[in-house]
């Protein structure tokens, strides 16, 4: 689902609402430092989402376009956000890449 949102002067965009139903108990690896970063910055905004909900490949580009929403809203304080630092992006970034799904590699069936 997609709602419009105005986050600043200027800058329209479509917000994606995140499913709900995922809780930071579910988390492989919670006591990690990716998995409490994850938990502190992300759940600022929404909820938790799923690490599955991305692939490994996937998760550093959502992160990265996540980064600069909550800098945009830092910015124009339409909500105090503590917007984590680049070292703590990594941490997210690699907790999310190690937890993310996985590409299915089929297979190859023997040659008869």
């Amino acid at each position: 689902m997609l709602s419009s949102v105005n986050d600043g002067p200027g800058i329209p965009y479509k917000k994606a609402i995140m499913p709900s139903g995922f809780f930071s108990h579910q988390l492989e690896d919670r006591e990690s430092p990716g998995a409490i970063k994850f938990m502190t910055f992300c759940m600022q905004c929404h909820s938790l989402p799923d690490p599955k909900l991305h692939s490994a490949k996937e998760w550093p580009a959502v992160v990265v376009n996540m980064m600069d929403k909550m800098q945009r809203k830092a910015l124009y304080k339409r909500k105090s956000i503590s917007v984590p630092k680049n070292e703590e992006v990594d941490q997210i970034i690699a907790y999310l890449s190690l937890h993310g799904l996985r590409d299915v590699v089929p297979t190859p069936k023997p040659l008869n």
